[in-house]
This record gives structure tokens, C-alpha cells and sequence, in this order.
């Protein structure tokens, strides 16, 4: 554990090393897992157009994730399938259900395969697309011992150096959101391409209202969602 923030403690530790082959077999992980579905009966996702997601694209930091827990038997296949967003060439940010699992008491993360321009396991191999594997992972101790510390729920990947990657602009939340138009993008498991599910990038947009200092620990909150589970 470390402490050098005297507000919140966090816990870190090292990853085991991983092929850049896909891991497709599916752990539902998050409200999916719990069998909430956080899609409405209006369900406007659509697929991202692939120049979004290639070198230059507005959506070429967003990563695919697939992760094994600790607590998984050996002959359990199944991995994570998450989503996460590259802040720097060598870190992600996810949510913190993605890499210490609760609902399962699986726990740890040992291993994380991360790629950017991924579009199902046939694309590896294809101009664009990068694997990294996962180096360390850090998360609040808050979430380790609960998670009902909701605001907790965040989680950060550091991963073999990625190139030529132009992230997303970072802009301060102002505490007032008025009919501001959102997306939100990420790789959905109730979604699926031939035999591959959260094979593919989805997005949904909306026009949304927020006031910050009303909201459960000043979080953002939207009724976006690009998953069953993910919100």
C-alpha cells in the first residue's frame, strides 16, 4: 500500500506477463455481472465509423482491456472485457471493477492484454492496431474493501509505451452543464461480431444537463451508456 496522498490510500501491484494473442471468452464483469442493465428500451448506440478509431482518429486512445483475475481457476479461459482511455502513451485510466473484482471475489488482476484500434480479433495484425501488455495497476484501497465506495470505482494501467497515439483533449468540467452534447464510446459485451463479443466500438451521444454540486461526490452524471453494465 502507499499513502503519499494523506486523503486516500491506494494499493499497487505488478502484472504477470501476456501474449498480444486475444483472450475472447467472455467474464461479465460490473452491473452486467450483478444483472443490471443500464441500456434503455431507447437504445440509440451505434458502431463507430472505423476512420475514429485508426491512427488520427477522435477515438484512437480509447482502449480495448481484457483481464484475468487472481482468484480465477487455471483452466477458467474466461477474461474481463473492458474499456479504458489512454492518457499518456504509457497509462490508462479504467473504472476499478475492471482490474479488483468483487462480484466473484476474483479480486486482483494479474494479467491485462491493452490495444488501440481494435475492431475484433481478426484486426491485430492490421495496420493501426496496438497491443501493449499491462506493466502495474493502481486503485484506491476504498475499492478494495468495498465495492459500494462508488466513487472509488477508478483504476489506472501503466502499459508498455504506445506510439504515434493523439488523445483525447482534456478540458476542466465546469460545476453547471447545460445542454451540453456528450458521447461516450467503448467496446460493449451484449454486442458482438460473428462468434466475438465487445469485439467492436460502439458510441452513443446525447444532449445532457448536469449541476456537479448536486451529484454523489461531485461526479459528472449522464444516462449515456455505450454497454449493458456500463454507465
Amino acid at each position: 500500500m502507499n499513502s503519499e496522498n494523506p486523503e486516500r490510500t491506494y494499493a499497487r501491484w505488478p502484472l504477470r506477463d501476456v501474449p498480444g494473442t486475444p483472450a475472447t471468452d467472455v467474464l461479465p464483469i460490473g452491473p452486467e455481472a450483478d444483472g443490471i442493465n443500464t441500456v434503455s428500451d431507447n437504445d440509440s448506440r451505434k458502431l463507430v465509423d472505423p476512420k475514429d478509431y485508426r491512427p488520427g482518429g477522435k477515438y484512437h486512445s480509447i482502449v480495448k482491456l481484457q483481464i484475468r483475475f487472481e482468484g480465477q481457476d487455471p483452466s477458467d479461459t474466461r477474461h474481463a472485457q473492458a474499456t479504458g482511455w489512454l492518457i499518456m502513451p504509457h497509462l490508462i485510466v479504467t473504472a476499478a471493477h475492471c482490474v479488483y473484482d468483487h462480484t466473484y471475489d476474483f479480486g486482483k488482476a494479474i494479467q491485462v492484454r491493452a490495444y488501440v484500434g481494435y475492431n475484433g480479433k481478426n484486426s491485430i495484425d492490421k495496420p493501426g492496431v496496438q497491443f501493449r501488455r499491462g506493466l502495474k495497476v493502481v486503485v484506491p484501497k476504498d475499492w478494495i474493501i468495498s465495492d459500494t465506495n462508488r466513487g472509488s470505482d477508478v483504476a489506472f494501467v501503466k502499459v508498455d509505451e504506445f506510439s504515434d497515439i493523439v488523445r483525447i483533449a482534456q478540458q476542466p468540467t465546469n460545476g453547471i452543464v447545460e445542454k451540453m452534447f456528450r458521447s461516450v464510446a467503448g467496446y460493449p459485451c451484449d454486442k458482438s461480431l460473428a462468434d466475438e463479443r465487445g469485439a467492436q466500438m460502439y458510441e452513443m451521444s446525447k444532449i445532457t444537463d448536469c449541476d456537479v454540486s448536486k451529484t454523489a461526490f461531485n461526479l459528472l452524471e449522464h444516462t449515456i451508456s455505450f454497454a449493458n453494465g456500463e454507465k
